[in-house]
């Protein structure tokens, strides 16, 4: 088994960091939705932005946080494929 560089080591805590920010990004997306759930007649949200686009908005949001997760889980995947294929 060849030794861990240093390298690796911050390409594993770059792809984690990667990760973390997804599903953070997710959570706040969630809380999007939780919010535009939430409008109604008397409370219609912000002036000047519709349900349909703030429901559109944090969609997207979730989108670009599952981008990220996919992300960071390919970089740590070849980041492991390429540490395990190294000579020792």
């Amino acid at each position: 088994m060849p030794d861990v560089l240093r390298r690796d080591r911050l390409v594993d805590a770059g792809a984690l960091l990667i990760i973390v920010v997804g599903l953070a990004l997710y959570g706040h997306s969630q809380l999007r939705f939780r919010d535009v759930m939430r409008y109604s007649w008397a409370h219609p949200g912000p002036q000047g932005v519709s349900q349909l686009d703030a429901a559109d908005l944090a969609r997207y949001e979730a989108n670009a946080a599952f981008g990220f997760v996919i992300v960071g889980s390919a970089i740590g995947v070849a980041a492991a494929v390429r540490h395990s294929r190294r000579k020792a």
